[in-house]
């Protein structure tokens, strides 16, 4: 435990002082909530404008639900990206600026550090879904919308936004067994592909990474009620799964060692 918490604080220390960081938390924070309430405040006043077109075929029902239903759009794209690139740099960055033999001659345990590491980017992950979510609520409201009836889809949204999170975990064992971040960012992009294409097909409810947003509404109530628990299940699995083979990589790994 003691190794745990002491890997916790040198990794929250630089995961703090990381221009990569911040820039992501402001991005996200910020653009989500302006591009989602934006869109909807200019569907409402102005619905035949170019942008407000665009916005409103994006959108489904009225009200709270048009608006949830936008910023699951803009929400599980942005956040999958910057979470997958974050937890990519967290992981692979020590091989890429070669320091990581500093780590390695570490009395911590070096799962401890991958733990750290895994844990902190997921907390960052909640923290930045719970703002955005807030903010778009927020926003809603000053937008005219009353609190009536709003939080149970700004629940929704946080469930979504976590699970999507989650799913991203795969690009912190790829950066770290391709010793790299560069790698998990490229694992993030394929994903992002993978799970559009996924989507435009009709199966996008058994990929891990489609099936939060189908269930939060990007797709209209129809498509979201046939997304199964099993289904909604899917994120954890993987994001579990990648916490379990970070762990095994960063025991087992030895320098020099390729084929790890």
């Amino acid at each position: 435990m003691n190794g745990l918490l002491t890997a916790l604080r040198v990794e929250l220390l630089k995961f703090r002082l990381a221009p990569l960081v911040w820039l992501t938390t402001l991005s996200l924070v910020l653009l989500v909530p302006l591009i989602s309430v934006g869109g909807y405040v200019l569907a409402s006043t102005a619905p035949g404008t170019p942008t407000a077109l665009k916005a409103q075929a994006l959108m489904h029902g009225a009200g709270w639900e048009a608006l949830y239903s936008l910023a699951a759009q803009v929400v599980a794209p942005a956040l999958g990206l910057g979470v997958g690139t974050v937890a990519s740099w967290c992981a692979g960055r020590e091989f890429t600026e070669q320091t990581v033999v500093g780590l390695f001659a570490q009395p911590v345990p070096r799962a401890h550090i991958a733990l750290a590491k895994a844990l902190i980017t997921l907390g960052w992950a909640a923290v930045l879904s719970l703002l955005a979510v807030g903010l778009v609520l927020l926003g809603g409201v000053l937008s005219g919308l009353t609190l009536h009836g709003s939080l149970p889809g700004a629940w929704k949204l946080l469930v979504m936004a976590v699970l999507v999170a989650v799913s991203m975990l795969p690009a912190a064992y790829v950066a770290s067994a391709a010793r790299g971040y560069l790698p998990g960012i490229g694992a993030v992009l394929g994903i992002t592909v993978v799970s559009q294409f996924a989507t435009a097909l009709g199966g996008g409810a058994w990929v891990p990474w489609a099936a939060p947003a189908l269930w939060a509404g990007i797709a209209g109530p129809v498509i979201a009620a046939q997304v199964s628990p099993l289904q909604l299940l899917l994120p954890a699995l993987v994001g579990t799964l990648s916490i379990g083979a970070l762990l095994h990589w960063w025991q087992y790994a030895e320098l020099g060692n390729t084929r790890d």
